[in-house]
């Protein structure tokens, strides 16, 4: 997927980027951008910051993961810490 940060509308020949563009909208992107920051937030706080309804919020965020757009939620393993901390 494209980095969403740096999404531009695109003229001329279909790309990847165009593509999602034709079927995703401003709300879309913003939800894609908070989940891309921080997977773990809740959905009454991206509604809040997006300006939705808790309920819309959540049916764009399932479709979203449902058309393949989000294809996982994460956590970051600190390195840092050792073997033994994480068992």
């Amino acid at each position: 997927m494209a980095i969403l940060s740096q999404y531009r509308p695109i003229s001329g020949p279909q790309t990847e980027d165009s593509l999602i563009a034709d079927q995703l909208d401003k709300i879309d992107f913003k939800i894609l951008r908070l989940l891309q920051a921080d997977g773990r937030m809740g959905n009454a706080e991206i509604a809040k910051r997006v300006n939705t309804s808790a309920a819309t919020c959540h049916r764009r965020t399932q479709r979203l993961f449902e058309e393949g757009y989000v294809s996982a939620v994460r956590a970051q393993i600190a390195l840092t810490r050792s073997i033994e901390d994480l068992w």
